[in-house]
């Protein structure tokens, strides 16, 4: 019986026992479906290494509570398999949250039992594998903790969980084997940490049995179990423990999984739409991606940007209280979620096909890749949005354009991104409607953005250029837009080549190259100031980059006039030498082409 302390029934028995003690009870322990793959890695084992470290040793003359201290791991919530009758083998019990400790300390379990074998102790291993890593049945054992169905009921998909299942057992029988033998990275991770902080503290027969006092015996959890009567999911609104501590999205999925169980709703279906749109979520930043989906989403749209500490709020209320807005059922919203997963996650990784001409497709993607290169993510709430309209490829291509040029812009002259943020959620909720000429409106609003021509031009020339993604995607739009001008109908281009400095950054360094210190007419604390300037830069095949290393500018010249590039051979065209002079002047004549280019949609 379980009550509450007035008496009342609620269907919740509560314990604390030592993880151990957990283990070693005559159950099984099965993942609910849904959950998320195994997420701890070598950060938070460590950590739990580190706690069980801290742990005061054992006085085994002291009862006293100092003697025996122990370290509180989280909580573990359980639910009994329905269809358990007496005789039918080990209780099974369903995991409803607590997976990352269960799986990481099976796998401890088993690299102690390889300890012990190590030892020249097989006796012990094989206790320990039988009192926590195995249950007896009726047709003989089975194995303690078993993972979830992490994929939906296809064949191909079937295989694939039963390996991720299989992965886990056989680390369990041999933790010995080898990191890339994994398929599963974390699992990979995880098993490789273990025993390498195992190794580092243990040296002989003591050392390992302190650890697995500590480990198995002096961390305890708190176990809730939930009889039929109960939703789990209610305590785990408000209530979860250590582990991968739980983010928005996992309370979102939490809430959703609670209001399917209402008799009215297609539990089954929601769970596919969740299982499919984890499977998105697992590929990009996943609470960025339910955050612009949310700001994104047509059918039950938000007035205001969504912070990460909003997101659960808000999808709450929506699911609770917004969905008669949108004329949806919970089915109908855990759909469409999957489906805008789908969506951020292919523009996230600018992978678009979703147009019939290949060719749309892949210049879709290069403008997504320039976003991406630039370190702006909020145009993909207007990417997302067309793709809920199905927006013809030519019109988004303009928009992206724009969204580019918009984006690079301000980072440039380092405005903040909430205005952003907040321009593309209006545009999401009102660029779209019928009758609305849609790139008008996307310029109409970016325009207003934009900073001036000479606010921009005063940052672009100084501003400092690391060899990174963003200046070489400058360089190469230069390339294309000005020092190529007319070779492309689309805006900007793809380039490869690598960014050189033509007065190398070790001018000072070494006497090797004291022909550029004198060159300069600088100290090398002026020098340091501009030597990352726009001036200094031009794109260079790899090849030719290598092969100019750090000469001379005369020695330098002639690879630049071999070069694919135009901006290399008009460096190379236009100056005999190369000066602070030189640097400030051509930093200042790219500055003002550079806001030609980017400053006008």
């Amino acid at each position: 019986m379980s009550f509450t302390a007035s008496g009342y029934h609620h269907g919740i028995t509560t314990d604390t026992v030592s993880i151990g003690t957990l283990l070693a009870r005559d159950q099984v322990y099965k993942m609910v479906d849904n959950q998320r793959p195994v997420a701890w890695g070598a950060e938070q084992m460590q950590e739990n290494f580190d706690d069980v470290d801290a742990l005061p040793e054992v006085n085994r003359g002291d009862d006293g509570p100092e003697g025996h201290e122990t370290h509180f791991l989280g909580v573990i919530e359980l639910q009994v398999d329905s269809h358990y009758e007496a005789g039918d083998g080990p209780v099974v019990q369903y995991v409803v949250d607590g997976q990352q400790r269960m799986v990481a300390a099976s796998l401890l379990v088993a690299c102690l039992t390889e300890k012990y074998r190590e030892l020249g102790d097989p006796d012990a291993a094989r206790e320990l594998t039988r009192k926590y890593l195995e249950t007896q049945s009726r047709d003989g054992t089975e194995t303690t903790v078993r993972l979830t169905q992490l994929y939906d009921d296809e064949e191909e998909d079937e295989e694939a969980a039963d390996l991720y299942d299989e992965e886990f057992q056989m680390l369990l029988d041999d933790p010995t084997t080898p990191k890339d033998a994994i398929t599963h990275d974390k699992l990979g991770d995880l098993i490789h940490c273990i025993r390498t902080e195992i190794d580092a503290r243990v040296k002989g027969p003591n050392d390992i049995e302190r650890l697995e006092e500590r480990f198995l015996h002096r961390q305890v959890v708190g176990v809730f179990n939930f009889s039929e009567s109960y939703s789990p999911y209610r305590l785990s609104e408000g209530c979860n423990g250590r582990g991968v501590h739980w983010g928005p999205v996992d309370h979102i999925k939490n809430r959703l999984m609670e209001l399917a169980e209402e008799p009215s709703i297609d539990k089954p279906n929601v769970e596919r739409s969740w299982r499919e749109a984890r499977r998105n979520l697992d590929e990009v930043n996943e609470s960025r991606a339910l955050r612009y989906w949310v700001m994104a989403y047509p059918h039950v749209p938000v007035e205001d940007k969504i912070t990460n500490s909003k997101l659960y709020d808000t999808v709450k209320e929506i699911m609770d209280e917004r969905l008669d807005e949108g004329a949806l059922t919970l089915e109908d919203y855990a759909g469409d979620l999957a489906t805008g997963t789908e969506y951020y996650r292919d523009v996230a990784l600018a992978n678009i096909t979703h147009y019939r001409d290949d060719a749309d497709n892949a210049e879709i993607n290069r403008h997504l890749e320039n976003l991406n290169k630039i370190g702006a993510t909020p145009p993909r709430i207007l990417v997302v949005r067309a793709l809920y309209t199905g927006l013809p490829a030519d019109e988004l291509i303009s928009i992206l354009e724009m969204t580019e040029k918009m984006s690079l812009a301000r980072r440039v002259v380092e405005r903040r991104v909430p205005q952003e943020v907040r321009a593309y959620i209006t545009l999401a909720h009102s660029a779209f409607e019928p009758g609305v000429d849609t790139v008008a409106a996307v310029r109409e609003e970016l325009e207003d953005l934009m900073p001036s021509k000479p606010e921009f031009e005063r940052a672009f020339a100084r501003m400092e250029w690391n060899k990174g993604k963003k200046t070489q995607y400058v360089l190469s739009t230069l390339e294309h837009e000005h020092f190529r001008s007319g070779s492309s109908s689309r805006f900007g281009g793809r380039t490869e080549g690598d960014v050189e400095h033509i007065a190398p950054r070790g001018s000072f360094d070494t006497k090797k190259y004291s022909a550029w210190g004198d060159s300069l007419s600088v100290t090398q604390e002026e020098f340091e100031l501009d030597v990352d300037r726009i001036g200094n830069l031009t794109l260079l095949e790899s090849r030719l980059n290598i092969a100019a290393s750090n000469d001379p500018f005369d020695q330098k010249a002639p690879h630049y006039a071999d070069s694919q590039y135009t901006m290399a051979n008009e460096v190379a065209d236009n100056y005999n030498g190369w000066s602070m002079n030189d640097i400030n002047d051509r930093s200042e004549e790219l500055a003002e082409t550079a806001a030609d280019i980017w400053v006008d949609l």
